[in-house]
């Protein structure tokens, strides 16, 4: 077990960053923990807090990336420990490595993206810096129009299809090299590899709506230890970028995004300064952003890097890093808890087919969003800029009806069991939810879900049958 413990250890020594392998030493005692639960236990990691960890083999270090294109089949990706994929929704997996570096090591891989079953590519810290596959992960290579010379890492990825791709890194350009923004739209044929160290130090990571419109973040001014945390928004493409922020605090960094319908993002906030800890929210679709310090509800600060972040509606979301459980939020990150058990040294997460929320990091798995929402109260907070309300309530002959103030539009409307079972799809959703009904027949007696997706956010009611 020590020897386990010690593999994170070394390597944030080999990162050279001693503030943040102080606090690695301070959580060594609950890795110890969460790693005797789940090795022993093998088992989904609690029923109460919703999370079903993966039977993935446990990771030198952690797992860094995550890519799923549906609930069942996916990858993930650990340093030094390689890349695994999943066809039955994370209960068994298989080893698909088939590139080591020159000490017969599975690479570095910190990000993966997948754009199909068939195509993907996973971005490296070192050699070889950019793998591609056609196969499934089967097999790995470098893409013919990828120019690693040029380029000191990979941290970050986004796939839009299987022709278009973008990645940026790296964390440290002490270590890893300088900055790029690297593109391509013809499957990797050919690259656009744009060198950023004038517009900023680091890179991490990145979110795009669409190819033309997006944000990447990390520091400038400085790296992990002596940097400021800054935001890069563009709208050509990369062509141009404008800064959208840049932090107050020494010693933070911008580590990953997430995005929550068309305008909302939020970004977690890696800070080993002394700055508080923080994650960032954005309502305009990057443009300007809010900054949420991330505190009990006694007021007093988090502890521990935080890292990963997902949200499942405006109000409901978790935050996590190195060395420790989730934090979750339950008004928009007003206040926050610690959840343990649950998953433990979160970098990255990722929502799939509007039912499921996937984490990786030291431990990796999955939270069925009705299931979770069924047994979930959203508590009352100051985040009303980001509320949206929905009421249901049970007519007779199988009918529910469903009103809303909010007035995006439309674009899907469910209802689930408690235990997550999709019933009911809307057919034909209406433009705006207004006293709307939906008519599903014949209803057993319990609790039901209502999911509306909007062009803006989740909306989420409970519906009793009696």
């Amino acid at each position: 077990m020590v020897s386990t413990v010690s593999a994170p250890l070394i390597q944030v020594q080999r990162w050279g960053n001693i503030l943040l392998y102080i606090r690695v030493m301070r959580y060594a005692m609950p890795i110890v923990v969460a790693i005797a639960a789940f090795l022993v236990f093998q088992c989904p990691v609690s029923a109460q807090n919703g999370w079903r960890a993966f039977a993935v083999p446990f990771p030198q270090d952690r797992y860094d990336g995550i890519s799923f294109v549906n609930p069942q089949v996916g990858w993930v990706s650990g340093a030094l420990t390689g890349i695994f994929s999943t066809t039955d929704g994370g209960y068994e997996w298989r080893d698909v490595t088939s590139i080591l570096d020159s000490n017969n090591r599975a690479p570095f891989v910190r990000t993966i993206a997948f754009a199909s079953q068939r195509i993907g590519w996973a971005g490296v810290l070192g050699k070889p810096k950019l793998l591609q596959t056609t196969d499934g992960g089967a097999s790995w290579r470098v893409p013919p129009g990828f120019d690693s010379s040029v380029v000191g890492g990979v941290c970050g990825s986004q796939v839009f299809d299987e022709q278009t791709y973008y990645c940026v890194g790296a964390w440290s350009a002490r270590q890893y090299g300088q900055p790029h923004f690297s593109t391509t739209t013809d499957g990797g044929q050919t690259f656009r590899q744009q060198a950023m160290r004038a517009r900023i130090t680091t890179l991490v990571d990145l979110e795009f709506a669409t190819p033309q419109n997006g944000v990447v973040g990390g520091s400038i001014g400085g790296g992990p230890n002596d940097g400021f945390a800054c935001i890069l928004r563009t709208t050509n493409a990369g062509s141009t970028w404008d800064t959208v922020y840049r932090c107050q605090y020494v010693g933070t960094q911008i580590w990953k995004f997430q995005r929550r319908g068309r305008d909302t993002l939020w970004a977690a906030v890696q800070s080993i300064g002394a700055g508080p800890p923080l994650v960032l929210t954005s309502v305009d679709d990057g443009r300007t952003w809010r900054e949420i310090e991330v505190r009990y509800a006694n007021g007093d600060p988090v502890e521990g890097v935080l890292q990963g972040i997902g949200f499942i509606t405006s109000q409901i979301g978790w935050v996590g890093g190195r060395g420790y459980h989730l934090y979750e939020t339950r008004n928009g990150g007003a206040t926050w808890r610690y959840v343990e058990p649950s998953i433990t040294g979160l970098n990255k997460m990722q929502q799939i087919a509007d039912t499921l929320i996937l984490a990786a990091g030291t431990s990796c798995g999955a939270l069925n969003i009705p299931q979770f929402l069924a047994n979930t109260s959203v508590e009352k907070g100051a985040s009303q800029d980001l509320r949206a309300d929905l009421e249901a309530r049970h007519l007779a002959g199988g009918r529910i009806q469903v009103t809303s103030s909010h007035r995006a539009a439309v674009r899907s409307v469910h209802i689930y069991t408690s235990a997550g079972q999709l019933v009911h799809t809307v057919q034909q959703p209406p433009t705006h939810l207004e006293n709307f009904i939906v008519d599903i027949g014949h209803m057993s007696r319990g609790v039901y879900i209502v999911v509306a997706f909007t062009d803006v956010d989740m909306l989420t009611a409970k519906v009793a049958v009696q």
